[in-house]
């Protein structure tokens, strides 16, 4: 191949690439998603006229919705430029950020400071971050504040530091009244309820998980890649994708993915390269198939015969996989 060849070659390939990706930022929230949504927005709303901020805990496995849950929580409250007391301010009402690891009162003090917007946010003692914190808090009238990777705190090896940032916390949900969403894995609970006082400023607390195959097509998880299926074709402009509705087709899926949403996503995003590597806007079982021969995912639930490949059993091997999980 030319060195032309090779350029256009390398441009579709970019392109390809940048459609599928598309998928990731596509909100298709399902029932587990949007009751932790519901519960944040509760959370807001109530604080908002309470005495004592209502603080939210949401756990869960990689790739069950938490990022995707902040992601929403954001973007329905965007920053905006407003002029007060004749000061031009950022407006932040909702912000987000990841537990340093590890995390100290400043490194965490910092990453607040940091996602507010504050142009030196490490500069200055605890003391000094903290207080600024409290001052961009009120300034910027933020509302939430989304704190993921809380299981950071846990380095048992530094038990006083670990205990030093849970106080810190508890002084903050006090000082500033803004409420804390926790976000983590489920160790993240351990963080929480392993601190009396703690545990009793996050009262509120969901479980995230994978979704359930169920008995029949409205079942959370096949209501959930029909929808990603129909996604790909109004918003990534496929023709086509296999029929999802069909048990059969639903189920190698399923087993493929173990019902986790963003492991079932990286496999629709492989099909759908596959299936424009090979210049078709039509994606097909193949697809799927070649896919999962290409891909390691996590909660790949059984391996039953030679091949390994869910999309390669008949429909008696599917079954008797789903019956054994």
């Amino acid at each position: 191949m030319n060195m032309r060849g090779s350029i256009v070659q390398n441009n579709k390939l970019i392109k390809d690439i940048e459609r599928v990706n598309k998928l990731d930022s596509c909100y298709l929230p399902h029932p587990k998603v949007r009751h932790a949504m519901n519960v944040i927005e509760e959370s807001i709303l109530l604080s908002a006229s309470s005495t004592e901020p209502q603080n939210v805990v949401i756990s869960g496995n990689a790739g069950t919705g938490k990022t995707t849950i902040c992601n929403a929580i954001v973007k329905r409250r965007k920053r905006e430029f407003i002029t007060k007391k004749g000061k031009q301010i950022t407006r932040v009402p909702a912000f987000y950020c990841l537990t340093p690891s590890p995390a100290t009162i400043k490194s965490l003090a910092s990453t607040m400071l940091k996602a507010l917007g504050e142009p030196v946010p490490k500069n200055g003692t605890r003391s000094d971050l903290t207080h600024r914190l409290g001052v961009l808090l009120k300034e910027c009238e933020t509302e939430v504040i989304l704190l993921d990777e809380l299981q950071h705190i846990l380095v048992k090896e530094t038990y006083s530091v670990e205990q030093e940032v849970k106080n810190w916390l508890k002084t903050i949900i006090n000082m500033f009244k803004v409420p804390i969403i926790a976000v983590g894995t489920p160790e993240c609970r351990n963080v929480i309820n392993g601190d009396s006082q703690l545990a009793r400023r996050f009262v509120m607390q969901c479980g995230l998980g994978n979704l359930d195959f169920g008995s029949d097509e409205k079942s959370e998880y096949r209501r959930f890649i029909n929808g990603l299926a129909n996604i790909c074709i109004k918003e990534l402009n496929f023709e086509s994708f296999p029929d999802f509705r069909s048990r059969d087709n639903a189920l190698a899926v399923f087993i493929s993915t173990g019902g986790n949403p963003s492991d079932t996503t990286q496999l629709f995003k492989k099909a759908a390269r596959i299936a424009l590597s090979d210049k078709r806007e039509t994606v097909e079982l193949k697809d799927f198939e070649q896919a999962i021969d290409s891909l390691v995912l996590p909660n790949f639930l059984k391996k039953l015969d030679s091949s390994g490949n869910p999309f390669r059993l008949s429909q008696a091997e599917l079954d008797r996989a789903y019956s054994n999980i």
